[in-house]
């Protein structure tokens, strides 16, 4: 098999002498000339004098005595020319792909892969057919598989800023990731130390508080407050290492604002460090930081390296930079041959206003939405509940496909009647005050990813890119890569 393409005059003479449909360009040099005439052009032939001219006279017909071919394309030649000779085991560049298929010997075959990270150990030398890159927006899921369940992920208590607050011979310090320290002291008083949360969050119902500490001692109470300060119902005290207590009826929907924790008088107190969380369920984990937002992020380019070997500090071998527009890419495909850059998914960015739908589903959970700006121009896919699987993601949301929009468990993209506004309708479990999901929308946009209804192309520079004779690996820094290559049969 032959390559579907040629790259240079000899090769478009040789494609046209096995059948090709192909546009004959003009003879420039001797070797042309050979061919064209071979290939049925009307042209006057030198008088041959290389081994090479030699041999393509013979087969256009001319009366000339043939060397002994010395060189691999003698032996494709003189083949050919009626020369009883052993081919070369597999041909090695395209032009000897052309002439061992001439010759009556096809050796090789295009082949297309798909992978992450290809590997591939047959190539020729030569340029590839068809290379498509996707691009796929990449998602900081703090190690964990997926993205996390609707409002919050698995510690759902805001950790306060670093903080240090004295109070007596008592210090307690914040680090910023969760974790309070009290000092090494000893302090006749109790001392309680209130601390503001980052931004205020609605106590779910069934959550636990996680109490995660480096020691057996006891006299630390911690407590949920209101924007005044003022405690939520009861504290919550731990007298033992790693509790797990279930957060009190009268604490569960209430918006909290700041987090107090409480040290009991004692005469010797050692180094008490805690990291306390709030869980939706009493599984026994260690200690996860506040991290329920997983930010989204696209691609302003694409980078393609095909070397012979996996290294990932090598230069690449393409690199294409995205024009404005479309700018960053959060989803779609571009053909690296062709130029043809194709996004189907685009960023939907909330900072507040959604709005209640009401109570809705067999558990009378409440309904928000969200309208989607620019609806007429976007054009979003309608991801129904049955099919929001793979149609969307979100930063806040793990969307779940269930059988009824009233039952979601998360989100869906819907349209209320024909060009009238797009809504993305969500429910969050840990939230029962609208107030409170656009103040931690203000605080961190809501990001969705969602599918284009027609997905908008975009002409980029061709590029051509080679594969190495022998092995290569090829792979992309914005997603998996399919690559068509000329390889040995």
């Amino acid at each position: 098999m032959i390559p579907e393409f040629w790259t240079s005059r000899a090769e478009a003479y040789l494609a046209k002498i096995l059948g090709q449909s192909v546009e004959l360009p003009v003879p420039q040099t001797r070797l042309d000339r050979f061919l064209a005439k071979i290939a049925g052009e009307a042209v006057e032939l030198p008088v041959p004098q290389a081994r090479v001219e030699l041999y393509l006279a013979k087969i256009a017909g001319e009366n000339v005595e043939l060397p002994i071919p010395q060189t691999r394309v003698d032996l494709y030649l003189a083949k050919k020319a009626g020369i009883d000779v052993d081919l070369p085991a597999e041909p090695q560049t395209r032009l000897e792909a052309y002439l061992a298929e001439w010759s009556g010997e096809p050796s090789e075959q295009w082949k297309t892969v798909t992978g992450s990270l290809i590997h591939i150990t047959d190539a020729l030398a030569s340029p590839v057919n068809a290379l498509s890159v996707s691009i796929a927006p990449v998602q900081d899921l703090h190690g964990y598989d997926n993205p996390w369940p609707a409002g919050g992920g698995v510690n759902l208590l805001p950790h306060p800023a670093q903080t240090t607050k004295t109070a007596g011979t008592t210090t307690c310090t914040t680090d910023g990731n969760g974790n309070y320290h009290f000092t090494a002291v000893s302090d006749s008083g109790s001392r309680t130390f209130i601390f503001d949360l980052p931004s205020p969050f609605v106590m779910p119902e069934n959550s636990y508080l996680h109490y995660m500490n480096n020691s057996t001692n006891n006299g630390v109470t911690i407590s949920f407050r209101d924007n005044n300060g003022t405690a939520i119902g009861s504290g919550m005290s731990f007298s033992a290492k790693n509790r797990i207590l279930k957060i009190a009826s009268n604490i569960v929907g209430q918006t909290v604002y700041k987090i107090g924790v409480y040290k009991a008088a004692a005469t010797t107190d050692a180094d008490i460090t805690f990291s306390p969380m709030i869980c939706a369920d009493d599984t026994v984990r260690p200690f996860a930081p506040y991290s329920n937002i997983c930010p989204i992020s696209g691609w302003d380019s694409v980078n393609v390296w095909v070397k012979p070997t996996h290294d990932t500090s090598a230069d690449p071998t393409a690199s294409i930079t995205f024009p404005t527009p479309p700018g960053t890419v959060y989803g779609g495909t571009l053909d690296v041959i062709t130029g043809v850059l194709t996004v189907d998914k685009v960023l939907l960015t909330f900072s507040g206003g959604a709005t209640s739908e009401g109570i809705y589903g067999d558990d009378n959970a409440e309904l928000y939405r969200l309208e989607i700006p620019n609806y007429n121009t976007t054009k979003i896919v309608r991801a129904q509940s049955t099919t929001s699987v793979g149609r969307l993601s979100s930063n806040y949301f793990k969307f779940i496909s269930t059988t009824s929009a009233a039952k979601m468990k998360d989100a869906e993209i819907r349209t209320q009647a024909a060009n009238t506004p797009q809504y993305l309708y969500f429910r969050w479990d840990s939230a029962t005050d609208v107030s409170a999901i656009n103040a931690a929308f203000a605080n961190t946009a809501l990001q969705v990813i969602a599918e284009l209804q027609s997905p908008q192309t975009y002409q980029l520079t061709p590029q051509e890119v080679s594969t190495l004779l022998g092995e290569n690996n090829i792979w992309a820094d914005t997603g998996d890569t399919t690559v068509t290559y000329l390889a040995n049969a």
